[in-house]
């Protein structure tokens, strides 16, 4: 039989670890070598053929095996995180500025000062950096991204640039806008029953198709959780059953057999570190079997505190550029529901080295009756979002493979922050600081 072992190859003596992530960890404190996740979906044990009783030293990045201590170094220092080559002939360039050459220098900058800039509720930025992912939120002035790389000018430049490329609707049809809100309206005032304006509404939705009918379908859907009464803070688990999950499948998931949306508790199969799950995903199964998945959720209850959200905030990224790695997408949708106000990102690659994640929209759901004509402002919101869904396929070329900094390095500490600590979240948390 074969025996795998985790072992540290740069130690003298034989160090083993129960778990790759421990063996990461060790590696890093102890000889300063950051190394990323493994990215492989396939099962280590599948590869050693039981043949004979031989030691085997798995790497803890990825699946390789091999007898030799040694070869196990030579193969773990490559996978090591490294300045990218920057190739000047294949750079990209906004207006006069190389943003490559920028992201670089940022990258660089970020992996030098890695052990000091751990902590994620101050860092998110940095922290994505090292996974090859650059934040474009609609605020753009951050704290520790250092201006000489990107100043708040060429953060919104490319956040526009970015938005520009999904070539997104502008607005919902008119009509059907007007129709939406004179039936809601009909509603507020109690002109007639929640049953009659969903019925109305579904009678609408049955009218129209793609997009256009998820929006209606979408709005029907959270009209079942909404009284006329005095609404407290939402918690977590109510937030998921009566607002999010059915938002959500109705916009992304509605009349598409190979999608399921749903809130979920499981570790996607693409790289994620053990114990690591969404709180929701979207899924498109072919041939009946799960294909990839298209939409990662993070969700917090009202009340939650700051490094909390900005948790979910970096864990959606992670998701996402695995997910967009180990499927070959075009492109992922994440959302982070805060309470009832969700905000919309997309993951894409606009260059082989630099992966974006970008926020799209944010949108407020209303809790009561009395507040559902607020839900009139969502609605172009609500088409872009389900429009742009739409489009996520598979990849015509395979997207470069960078390395992924693993959750175990980035954990918060703090359960709050003082005022003066709080980094510009925008619109990761839509709270006041």
């Amino acid at each position: 039989m074969s025996i795998i072992q985790k072992i540290c190859p740069f130690c003298t003596e034989f160090t083993t670890f129960t778990t790759h992530q421990m063996a990461r960890l060790h590696i890093f404190n102890k000889h300063s070598i950051l190394l990323p996740t493994n990215n492989c979906r396939t099962k280590l044990e599948s590869i050693i053929l039981v043949t004979q009783k031989i030691r085997h030293f798995s790497c803890p990045c990825c699946e390789y095996c091999t007898t030799s201590k040694d070869e196990l170094k030579l193969h773990v220092e490559e996978h090591g995180f490294k300045v990218p080559t920057l190739d000047n002939g294949s750079c990209w360039i906004l207006q006069t500025t190389n943003v490559t050459a920028k992201f670089h220098g940022y990258f660089s900058s970020c992996l030098s000062s890695f052990k000091n800039n751990m902590d994620v509720d101050r860092y998110f930025n940095n922290l994505l950096c090292i996974s090859s992912v650059l934040v474009l939120q609609k605020r753009a002035k951050y704290e520790s991204v250092p201006a000489e790389y990107f100043p708040p000018s060429l953060l919104a430049n490319l956040h526009r640039e970015i938005l520009k490329s999904l070539s997104l609707p502008s607005f919902l049809d008119p009509d059907l806008f007007m129709t939406i809100k004179g039936i809601l309206h009909m509603y507020h005032e109690n002109q007639i029953s929640n049953l009659a304006t969903r019925q109305r509404l579904i009678n609408l939705a049955m009218t129209k198709d793609g997009p256009e009918q998820s929006v209606v379908v979408a709005v029907e859907s959270l009209l079942p959780a909404m009284k006329d009464l005095d609404a407290g803070e939402i918690g977590e688990s109510e937030l998921a059953c009566s607002i999010v999950h059915p938002l959500i499948q109705s916009l992304l998931a509605y009349e598409m057999e190979e999608k399921t949306a749903k809130c979920t508790n499981t570790i996607p199969e693409n790289g994620t570190d053990v114990g690591r799950r969404p709180d929701y995903e979207v899924a498109v199964y072919e041939q009946y079997q799960l294909s990839f998945r298209t939409c990662f959720g993070e969700l917090k209850g009202e009340g939650s505190s700051d490094v909390s959200a900005i948790m979910d905030f970096y864990r959606l990224g992670v998701f996402a550029k695995l997910e967009i790695v180990a499927s070959n997408l075009t492109g992922v949708l994440c959302f982070q529901a805060l309470g009832t106000t969700i905000t919309f990102y997309t993951l894409t690659l606009p260059h082989p080295t630099l992966y974006t994640f970008t926020e799209i929209t944010t949108v407020t759901i209303p809790k009561t009756k009395n507040d559902i004509m607020s839900l009139i402002c969502a609605l172009d919101d609500l088409f872009k979002i389900a429009t742009y869904h739409r489009t996520i396929s598979k990849a015509s070329e395979a997207n470069t493979q960078l390395a992924t900094l693993p959750f175990a390095f980035v954990q918060g500490k703090r359960k709050s922050l003082p005022v003066k600590r709080r980094p510009s979240l925008g619109s990761i948390s839509n709270r006041k600081l």
